[in-house]
């Protein structure tokens, strides 16, 4: 075949992709329609009064917790009784992590586990206590043995999840990241590959001068990310991943592991949730089903592709923007 003939039969198969893509999107908007009319089921409470822990007892089941907690300072959790869960993190921002889940839970219907103490030990180890969810198994787990009509309810209850979080209002709200944040760390998140972003509470206009300056950073031509992608700031979970998905044993789902959320750019949902699927090697099925629980941003794949990120492009991705 002649490189003219080629380049005609690769343009045939991006327009039959998109056309594809096209009809899912509208078949799967109807269904949505169709999903959000059902009657509202109450969110599932975890059926016991928070306990009344003190500092102290906390702090001793840490200590004693190797086998718990393991070694590494953060990020480790445990089971402590057989509805309560302890979760070690940043000391700096495990009562940030704790108002952002209360500001969750108060304002949408989104299954999330009950805060019932978030404290900072004497060592200097934040613990955040949270119910622990009896029967749960990741998505991943469970994903591949799912029937259509299981997967299918999973992608129109989470893209309600995420409509909703979208929704969430806070007064400082049009400053990035976690607002309760304080002293305001950088925002962290799979966008920024280790590099570490502005601080909390930094303007829309800074958020988007720390991406456009990755042209001269990685000093070679890069087309820079259009200022219209940062005018808007929605309550983002920023790592929505296999992992952080939960299914009881109703079949209700759960999103656990807060820690980098905050109010950011819609495409910050998108870029994370199809990076996290690239990096864990997820199932394919579940890979193309995220453009339909999150909108998808096509362009911002490119330009992560060009600033030497992990993520690859769609081939079918337009031109222009390379």
């Amino acid at each position: 075949m002649y490189p003219k003939d080629a380049r005609r039969g690769t343009n045939d198969l991006a327009l039959l992709y998109r056309l594809r893509q096209a009809i899912r999107s509208v078949v799967f908007y109807i269904l949505l329609l169709l999903w959000k009319l059902r009657p509202k089921s109450r969110r599932r409470k975890i059926e016991t009064a928070p306990l009344d822990w003190r500092e102290e007892d906390l702090v001793n089941l840490f200590r004693k917790g190797n086998n718990v907690f393991g070694s590494v300072k953060y990020d480790r959790m445990g089971q402590i009784t057989d509805k309560t869960l302890v979760k070690s993190c940043s000391p700096y921002e495990v009562h940030a992590i704790a108002e952002a889940m209360n500001l969750v839970a108060s304002q949408t219907d989104i299954h999330i586990p009950r805060v019932q103490k978030a404290v900072v030990t004497p060592e200097g180890f934040g613990l955040l206590v949270t119910d622990f969810i009896p029967g749960a198994k990741q998505l991943g787990e469970i994903w591949r043995d799912m029937s259509w009509w299981e997967k299918l309810k999973v992608a129109l209850t989470l893209r309600e999840y995420i409509d909703s979080m979208r929704k969430i209002q806070y007064p400082h709200s049009n400053r990035i990241g976690n607002p309760f944040n304080m002293p305001p760390d950088p925002i962290e998140g799979l966008q920024f590959s280790n590099r570490g972003g502005p601080r909390a509470g930094s303007s829309k206009q800074k958020l988007a001068s720390f991406f456009r300056s990755y042209r001269s950073r990685l000093g070679r031509r890069v087309k820079r990310l259009p200022r219209s992608l940062f005018d808007t700031l929605v309550f983002t979970h920023n790592d929505l991943n296999m992992r952080n998905i939960l299914v009881d044993e109703n079949g209700t789902l759960w999103i656990v592991d807060w820690d980098w959320a905050g109010f950011l750019p819609p495409w910050f949902e998108y870029y994370a949730a199809r990076s996290a699927a690239l990096k864990d090697m997820e199932e394919e099925d579940w890979f193309e089903t995220v453009p339909l629980i999150i909108q998808p941003f096509p362009e911002v794949d490119a330009w992560m592709h060009q600033c030497g990120f992990h993520i690859k492009p769609s081939p079918f991705v337009r031109r222009d923007i390379e």
